[in-house]
Formats: structure tokens, C-alpha cells, sequence
């Protein structure tokens, strides 16, 4: 990777990191209220449904052995003599004893139940961890790190530019035309400048090469009429 990214709105990344924000809070409270849930679960398998079948097994022994002595005290008054007297007593005996056996299977079913939540819990908590831990670690540290890339985006937006930069002044129209054809700027910069013709390297150049002419003013031979009044001035002999 070259580190660079395009960045083409600052409120998408803004808008990106509030809904991951509202993920996470959604996502903690779910997993809070599964715990709290699995809690309850715990609770009731493990403690509250095995207390109250412990003592309803207390309860119904104890109503068994109560049965059981009114059923011996109608014997003992009939002198062993069966009779409608006994029926009742004797349907007592019976319910208490199944109450009694009733609560025995609860209490056994209930233990069951009780080592089964115990494992579901922990293979619960086995696959809840990631996520519990990304919550805490790398979510957290992703919330960080957008809401800083949002800050320096914010910081870099409000950085002024510069005024009257040099390379923002407006070229002439040869300049830009110059620049349309492919030179740089600072060839382009050279269109406008005047050109200095080069100083004459001899007297030759300066006067020309026959009579009649002389240099112009930007270089070229130009013709000179000569005055007829002039004097002439001949050279000498050698």
C-alpha cells in the first residue's frame, strides 16, 4: 500500500463512525442482556427448582408418614377390621406417596437440566468472547482512529490558500497560448520579453558593406542616398 487514500466526503467517514458507534452499544447490550438471561437460567436450574423440590420431597415424606399413622390408628379402632372407615386413610397414603415419588422425578430431571445449562453456558461464553473482546479492544480502537482521520480532515479543509500565489497570476494571451502548445511556464514566460539585438562586432558591421548602406536599428542593411551637395572626400593614394 502507498498510505494514500481518496477521500471524497468527510461526512461519509463522520456518518461511517457514528453507526459503528451505535453497532457497538447495540452489541453490548445484546450480549449483556444474554448474560443476564443465562444468569437467570443458572439461577433457576442450578438453585431455586432444586430447593423447592428438596423440600417438597421434605414436605410429602412428611405427609406420607402422617397418612400412614391416621391409617394405623383406624386400624387399631376397627380391631382390624377392614371397612368404608379405612378407605380414606388409605387413599391418603396413596396420593402422599405419589406426590412423594413425583417430587423424587423432579428433583432428578431438574439436575439434569441443571448440568446442561452449565455446558451451554460455557459454549456460549467460548463464542461470545471474540466478539466481547473486539468490542473492548479493536472496536474501540477503530472509534479512535476514525474520529482522528475526521479531526485532521477538518484541519486540513481549514487551512486558508495562499492569496496571490506567483504561479495563479494571469499570463498573457501569447504566454497562454504558449503553454497551450506544451512549453512550461517558464519558457512561456520568455514570449513577452523584448529581444536585445547584439552590439556590432566591427566597424564593417556597423556601416554596412558597400557604400550606401548602413546597419538598421534591429540589425537589417538599409539604403542610404548620399547628398549631392556633400563634399566627396576621396582617400588617399597608397
Amino acid at each position: 500500500m502507498n498510505g494514500r487514500a481518496r477521500v471524497t466526503s468527510i461526512d461519509a467517514i463522520r456518518d461511517f463512525k457514528a453507526a459503528l458507534a451505535i453497532f457497538e452499544e447495540e452489541a453490548r447490550s445484546a450480549l449483556s442482556a444474554i448474560e443476564m438471561e443465562l444468569r437467570r437460567a443458572t439461577y433457576l436450574v442450578r438453585q431455586e427448582l432444586p430447593a423447592y423440590w428438596q423440600n417438597e420431597i421434605k414436605r410429602n415424606r412428611a405427609e406420607l408418614s402422617q397418612s400412614r399413622s391416621d391409617l394405623s390408628r383406624k386400624r387399631i379402632s376397627s380391631h382390624g377390621e377392614g371397612g368404608p372407615g379405612l378407605s380414606e386413610p388409605k387413599e391418603n397414603v396413596r396420593e402422599a406417596l405419589r406426590r412423594l415419588r413425583e417430587a423424587e422425578v423432579k428433583i432428578e430431571v431438574v439436575r439434569k437440566w441443571g448440568f446442561a445449562v452449565e455446558r451451554a453456558m460455557q459454549e456460549y461464553h467460548g463464542k461470545s468472547l471474540p466478539l466481547s473482546d473486539t468490542l473492548v479492544g479493536d472496536l474501540q480502537r477503530a472509534l479512535a482512529k476514525l474520529e482522528a482521520i475526521v479531526r485532521t480532515l477538518n484541519e486540513y479543509v481549514a487551512i486558508a490558500p495562499p492569496t496571490t500565489p506567483r504561479d495563479l497570476v494571469s499570463p498573457s494571451r501569447q504566454q497562454a497560448a504558449s503553454i497551450a502548445d506544451g512549453d512550461s511556464p517558464d519558457e512561456a514566460a520568455k514570449v513577452d520579453a523584448p529581444s536585445a539585438s547584439p552590439p556590432p562586432d566591427s566597424l564593417k558591421d556597423a556601416v554596412g558593406d558597400g557604400p550606401g548602406e548602413e546597419i538598421g536599428q534591429h540589425g537589417d542593411t538599409v539604403a542610404v542616398t548620399p547628398d549631392p551637395l556633400a563634399p566627396s572626400v576621396e582617400p588617399p593614394a597608397p
